[in-house]
Formats: C-alpha cells, sequence, structure tokens
C-alpha cells in the first residue's frame, strides 16, 4: 500500500448571502494497492453535494494516472468510498454518480459507504482496516474540543 498526495483544485461556489467565493478543494486519502487507486472522503454529515464532489475528485486523481496519445485517452477512475464519521437517517449506504454520455450511454459510478458509528475500535484492529483510524478519532474532534 502507497499513500498518495492528494491533489487539490480551485472551486467556486456561492455563499449564503450571494457572493461568490474561490475555495481550495482537497479530497481526503489517497492510496495505492497493488494496481488500484483508493479514494477515501471523510464526511461528518449528510451533504448534498457529496456525489458531484466525489466525482471531481475522482476524476482529478483519474487524470495523474491517463494515458493519453492523439484522439484516445484512457482515464482509469479510482474505487472511491465515503466515510461517515456521523449517522442520522439521511445518511445513504451507497454514494452513485450516473455519468450520461451525448449517444445514450450511461454509467454508473457506484461504490458503498463507510458509516464509522457501526464500527468498534476492536473491529477495525482485528480487520486490519487501519486507514480508518484517522477517521475513527475525528469522530471525537467535538469532545476533546470542549474538555481540551
Amino acid at each position: 500500500m502507497d499513500v498518495l498526495p492528494s491533489e487539490g483544485y480551485l472551486t467556486e461556489s456561492e455563499s449564503p448571502d450571494g457572493n461568490r467565493e474561490i475555495e481550495e478543494q482537497i479530497s481526503d486519502f489517497l492510496m495505492k494497492i497493488g494496481s488500484e487507486n483508493y479514494l477515501l472522503e471523510c464526511q461528518s454529515y449528510d451533504d448534498g453535494s457529496m456525489a458531484i464532489r466525489i466525482a471531481e475528485y475522482a476524476f482529478l486523481v483519474a487524470r495523474q494516472f491517463a494515458i493519453w496519445d492523439i484522439g484516445h485517452a484512457m482515464i482509469p477512475m479510482p474505487r472511491f468510498s465515503i466515510i461517515y464519521v456521523k449517522k442520522t437517517d439521511k445518511t445513504p449506504k451507497s454514494t452513485t454518480i450516473t455519468f450520461t454520455f451525448p449517444d445514450g450511454q450511461r454509467v454508473d459510478y457506484k461504490a458503498e459507504n463507510i458509516i464509522l458509528v457501526d464500527f468498534t475500535k476492536e473491529y477495525i484492529v482485528e480487520k486490519r482496516l487501519f486507514p480508518y483510524i484517522p477517521f475513527y478519532v475525528a469522530r471525537y474532534e467535538k469532545e476533546y474540543m470542549e474538555t481540551g
């Protein structure tokens, strides 16, 4: 397993008062296991824009590993998963991004989400899910900040 650098990019968003803001977006965790790239994104709450952000991050990751020549490009999309630190009744069990093309093709890019409140620290260690440890610790951030 290799941890890869997470690339950032600038995006424009609209603030609640209608002003435009430029923000830097960086994916949370990118790793390579064998020949597969994995994009893990930590999310603390249900967010309607998560699927589109994953599509943006995944494309940036894929572009790093793309192979192209005149008239053709091979763009290897990474596997992805969203790690939800907290859970509500709206927290999705999976995320699907459907790409539609002008010729009518549709491709579903789907992954199961990880919901950390369903995992104990013992389970994480037993199953050797070590990349989840920083996300597991993050769920205690609020408590730490209140007592720290």
